[in-house]
């Protein structure tokens, strides 16, 4: 669980980088608060005078009176306080009609402030973007064979559609029915970012002198990646049982076919168990210096679920020594391999699941581990081909 540690709001040569103005207009309405902490709020015309050093002291040490609303405007502004979380900002603000004085001079700082108070959804929107990781787990659905069909445009409207298809199934399983479904277009295709609630729980609290419970619900994010060019919807979610859900939803959110995507094989894991240590070849991949071999696990079959799982540095080396083969005792599940790649001195871990799940680091060496695993034919291929009438131009590429 994330700590409230606002790097930038308690700091006071940040703060002042703030317009005091504006400043003051964003902690005014907790006059209170910060009165019995022993800090009394000037009014706007004296905005100046703001003690910019016993504000940022409070902030840094918040205690268990401080206002939630409070907490939740400065957790946003703080992260989206940076210069790239500014420039992802003001485009949308000022197409949103915020008044902007283009001729002064304003901090990254000072314009997360100025945006939470013209439009506070413009700043919580922004943040889902500038918060985004690739996540490292995905499952992977192709189109279904024989389907044909033009790539549909992505609206407002059809998401809130898919927006309430999911929360219609999250509330028949212990989640409420919100969900708020955000995407934006980018070279490949379409990111998505799906925020739902998790099942009620509770945490234990400090409550002035005893200990209390808070009793609440989590958010979660799901993430789902389409690529065009792969014609695969990739889809991170911890509830298991969702994906066929979103498997359907994404079908007809971009084809308009519940059944466009198929839950058949992507990932392979013949090609370890037919060639062995032959399947780890790196060479024509000129960016990989090393691949190793590091665990496996397999289903050993009957009913009792029983699997094996087999880790070392480096499995081939270990079975040399031990004079043993590359044998398997069952059914491959999952493979998991070391890729050191070229100017790197530290290794990245790839994890495949025989089925249609992969597991790395999705950053700019990401591409090279994909070569490899198609040139070792861990990836089944296909042929399939969609066409898509839907430009991806200068103005799809706004972020929703």
């Amino acid at each position: 669980m994330a700590t409230f540690n606002p790097k930038h709001f308690t700091d006071a040569e940040v703060l002042r980088t703030i317009k005091p103005e504006h400043l003051c207009k964003l902690v005014q309405p907790h006059a209170a608060y910060f009165g019995d902490r022993g800090l009394s709020l000037p009014s706007a015309r004296q905005a100046a005078t703001l003690d910019v050093d016993r504000l940022a002291k409070i902030l840094e040490s918040p205690d268990e009176a401080i206002p939630q609303d409070l907490l939740n405007a400065i957790g946003y502004i703080d992260e989206m306080a940076t210069p790239g979380g500014m420039d992802g900002l003001l485009p949308k603000a000022i197409e949103a009609k915020m008044p902007f004085d283009q001729d002064e001079d304003h901090s990254p700082a000072d314009i997360a402030v100025q945006v939470w108070l013209f439009d506070p959804m413009i700043l919580q929107r922004e943040h889902i973007w500038h918060t985004w990781k690739p996540p490292r787990r995905m499952d992977c659905f192709r189109i279904a064979p024989g389907k044909h069909a033009d790539l549909f445009e992505i609206t407002d409207e059809r998401c809130k559609k898919a927006a309430a298809d999911i929360g219609s199934w999250l509330a028949a399983n212990n989640r409420t029915a919100y969900c708020d479904l955000a995407y934006r277009v980018t070279e490949e295709g379409f990111d998505f970012s799906i925020q739902r609630g998790d099942p009620f729980t509770r945490k234990p609290t400090v409550e002035e002198n005893t200990i209390g419970n808070v009793h609440y619900r989590p958010a979660n994010r799901d993430k789902v990646v389409f690529n065009h060019e792969e014609l695969m919807v990739k889809i991170n979610t911890p509830i298991r049982r969702a994906l066929p859900i979103y498997q359907r939803v994404f079908g007809n959110l971009l084809y308009d076919d519940p059944e466009f995507f198929t839950d058949t094989n992507i990932i392979s894991l013949r090609p370890l168990e037919e060639l062995g240590a032959k399947a780890l070849t790196f060479g024509d991949v000129g960016s990989i210096e090393e691949v190793l071999f590091v665990e496996y696990c397999v289903d050993l079959g009957g009913d009792q679920d029983a699997t094996f799982t087999y880790k070392a540095k480096n499995i081939i080396e270990d079975m040399k020594q031990r004079n043993r083969e590359l044998t398997f005792e069952g059914r491959l599940k999952s493979a998991t391999f070391r890729i050191r790649y070229r100017g790197s001195r530290t290794s990245r871990t790839l994890k495949l699941y025989d089925g249609n799940a992969t597991c790395y680091t999705r950053d700019g060496n990401a591409t090279h581990a994909e070569q490899w695993m198609r040139l070792r034919n861990f990836v089944i291929e296909t042929n399939a081909q969609v066409e898509s009438d839907v430009e991806i131009d200068d103005q799809t590429l706004a972020i929703h």
